[in-house]
């Protein structure tokens, strides 16, 4: 099931920082950050906060059997599009549809919103990634990051 993050679910809140670190981390080591692991979850922790306080931002979270198995964060833009800015999905999770159900999903709830497209940014070498976008119909634009678009 999916659902809106709400700030009063202090115990999902807590399931999707460790997410969220869990990803950065996994990031940074493929992309040779030079941040240590205590520096990354910092600026994860410190990104996290802020994006709970913005009014233009929704969490929405994957449950699976009462447990958070993956999030998602959407951004209504100004110029009328939606911004996927984070997904992320459990390590004990993956491989199990999850991620492309949290994009149908933001495709959908973009789609119920008005806007006109869905965008996000992905390196290149994240396949996993890549794939789902692709596989929800999303195109990419060639550079050093994936700019992947849906118009809706």
């Amino acid at each position: 099931m999916i659902r809106l993050l709400k700030v009063s679910d202090q115990t999902e809140l807590d399931r999707v920082l460790v997410l969220i670190k869990e990803s950065q981390r996994v990031q940074h080591v493929e992309l040779e950050d030079r941040d240590t692991p205590e520096k990354s979850d910092t600026k994860a922790e410190a990104t996290w906060r802020g994006n709970l306080a913005d009014a233009a931002a929704q969490y929405f979270v994957y449950e699976q059997d009462g447990t958070v198995a993956g999030y998602l964060l959407l951004r209504k833009m100004k110029d009328n599009s939606c911004l996927l800015n984070d997904l992320g999905v459990g390590s004990e999770y993956r491989r199990q549809g999850i991620g492309r159900q949290l994009v149908e999903f933001a495709i959908d709830w973009s789609r119920r919103q008005g806007l006109k497209s869905i965008r996000l940014i992905t390196h290149p070498n994240n396949q996993p990634a890549t794939a789902t976008y692709r596989g929800a119909g999303m195109t990419e634009s060639a550079n050093e990051y994936y700019d992947f678009e849906k118009k809706l």
